[in-house]
């Protein structure tokens, strides 16, 4: 009994059970790079190889300039300024980034000759390393977002998947295909391309016990734009979600982020279906005063500005981005 008790307390002790799963994945990194660092050694020469660190030390820079280190911040920001405030500091992230690639874009456009000449590398390369490194910005922030929100199993399967991928690719062009440092190049750009696009996927945290076929007809039988909710009992988290009122038709009589006093226990997801005669409302939403950082914000404001009804899902749905509730889903889904 003792023992019992022990080890599920233990599995309960989150830092205790994520701690060796993020080292493990670390080192799996780690150890597939330096396999391919010894392959690699074999089959392009000591002076392509050169070319290749030269290459790689672009990238590292070009990244450095492109996100002005905010990737530090990006952590910081998510344990001292909560919700609102962090995702506005993230707005503020990806902006930095964009702007910064577009204005060292601008700069290698027209001077990509003289910066060639002096790398020493094909101009196509420089907008590749522009390209990879911008890319992998966006990347490292949301594998850094799934670590601190301690989301084991996407932040295993993004970050292994990357060094795995970018090892095959590699092993194929420039063993197989003979492209020698080049090849590696463009796995590495293939790689980043493909993970940065698989990021927006991964980054989803919700397993669905639904079809969204109801939620479609739901729409077209009320004939208006609308919205999901679910019943939430705990007051904690309607603190943390978008709160909706009802009517007995479920027609939404009133939406609220994040109350302090929530106003009912119909808590709002993010999941919306708008109708084609709303779509001028959402066209000059945000010059009418919407929020623009989260989805919520619209739905809000489409609440105060359009008839819409919300549709109490009919099934449930639970966050998969931790390794207990993976588990969970496995043990309840697979059945």
């Amino acid at each position: 009994m003792l023992t019992k008790d022990l080890i599920t307390r233990l599995r309960a002790n989150k830092t205790l059970m994520n701690g060796p799963m993020f080292s493990m994945f670390s080192f799996v990194n780690r150890g597939i790079s330096f396999v391919l660092l010894i392959i690699l050694a074999r089959y392009i020469a000591p002076a392509e190889y050169g070319r290749l660190s030269l290459f790689n030390t672009i990238v590292e820079l070009l990244g450095y300039i492109v996100a002005l280190s905010c990737q530090g911040f990006f952590s910081i920001s998510y344990f001292q300024r909560k919700g609102e405030l962090f995702r506005q500091d993230t707005s503020s992230i990806i902006i930095i980034l964009i702007f910064c690639s577009s204005i060292l874009g601008f700069i290698l456009f027209i001077f990509q000759t003289p910066f060639a000449n002096y790398a020493d590398l094909p101009p196509l390369f420089l907008w590749i390393a522009l390209a990879i490194s911008s890319i992998q910005i966006l990347v490292y922030l949301l594998i850094d977002y799934l670590r601190v929100q301690e989301k084991v199993v996407k932040y295993g399967f993004l970050s292994c998947g990357i060094a795995i991928l970018n090892f095959l690719l590699s092993i194929y062009l420039v063993v197989f295909r003979n492209f020698s440092w080049t090849g590696q190049v463009y796995a590495s750009l293939i790689c980043t391309i493909f993970f940065g696009c698989l990021g927006l996927v991964v980054a989803a945290d919700n397993l669905l016990f639904f079809s969204f076929q109801e939620f479609v007809d739901f729409a077209k039988k009320k004939g208006t734009s609308c919205i999901m909710c679910h019943e939430q009992p705990s007051i904690e988290k309607l603190q943390r979600t978008g709160v909706v009122e009802l009517d007995n038709n479920n027609k939404v009589l009133g939406m609220e982020e994040k109350p302090q006093v929530p106003k009912s226990h119909w808590a709002v997801p993010p999941f919306y279906i708008y109708l084609k005669k709303d779509l001028n409302l959402v066209r000059h939403s945000v010059k009418n005063g919407c929020g623009k950082d989260a989805p919520g914000n619209l739905a809000h404001y489409m609440v105060e500005h359009t008839t819409m009804h919300a549709w109490p899902m009919s099934a449930g749905r639970f966050d998969i981005g931790s390794l207990d509730t993976y588990y969970e889903a496995i043990e309840r889904y697979g059945k």
